[in-house]
C-alpha cells in the first residue's frame, strides 16, 4: 500500500471502552515516558525507498497530550490477525538505525523505520497468512495498539521478516 497512511488513536484491545475514554482526554505520563494515552501512532509506506524484496514504513509517534514526554529505544512491532493474535516473529532490532532519547513537546512528532521483507522470498517454510496490520508497543511501556495495515506475514516464528529502528533514528 504505497503512500497509504493509517493513524490510530490509542486503544488497548482488552480495555477498549476505558482506553477510548482516556484517548479523548490525554493524560500526563507519571514518569515522563510517552504513553498511549498521550501518543498517536501512524504508519506510512515510504514510496520507492525499499530495496528489492522489501518495503520501508515510517512509524510516526505524535505527542497528543498537554505536557512534554520522552520516548527512547525500539518499539516492539509484530503482525496481527483480525482477532489481534500475533503472527510470526516480532521485528528484530535494526542496529543500523539508532538514536538517543527524544523529548516530544505537545503536538510534536518523531519516527521509527520499519523494514518489511516480502513473505514470498522465504519460500514454503514461511507459511504466509494475511495479517490485518501491526501491533506496536511503545518503548519504555507495556502498552500496545494495533494499526490496520494488511500485509502478508510469515507464520513461521523462526523467520525474521520485520526489523525496526530506534525511535528518532533516520535512514
Amino acid at each position: 500500500p504505497t503512500g497509504t497512511e493509517t493513524t490510530v488513536e490509542p486503544v488497548q484491545p482488552s480495555e477498549s471502552a476505558r482506553a477510548s475514554e482516556q484517548a479523548s482526554t490525554p493524560a500526563q505520563a507519571s514518569n515522563d515516558a510517552c504513553s498511549l494515552r498521550q501518543t498517536v501512532v501512524s504508519a506510512e509506506a515510504k514510496g520507492g525507498a525499499g530495496a528489492a524484496g522489501s518495503q520501508y514504513l515510517t512509524l510516526t509517534f505524535t505527542n497528543n497530550g498537554s505536557t512534554p514526554c520522552t520516548i527512547s529505544g525500539y518499539p516492539t512491532v509484530s503482525y496481527v490477525d483480525n482477532a489481534g493474535q500475533t503472527i510470526g516473529a516480532p521485528a528484530s532490532l535494526a542496529a543500523e538505525w539508532t538514536s538517543s532519547a527524544v523529548t516530544l513537546e505537545p503536538g510534536r512528532s518523531t519516527t521509527a523505520i520499519l523494514r518489511e521483507t516480502r513473505a514470498d522470498l522465504f519460500g514454503d517454510r514461511c507459511k504466509p497468512v494475511t495479517s490485518s496490520g501491526y501491533r506496536i508497543q511503545l518503548p519504555q511501556t507495556t502498552e500496545s495498539l494495533s494499526i490496520p495495515y494488511p500485509s502478508e506475514g510469515c507464520s513461521d516464528t523462526s523467520i525474521q521478516q520485520l526489523s525496526v529502528g530506534q525511535v528518532g533514528a533516520s535512514v
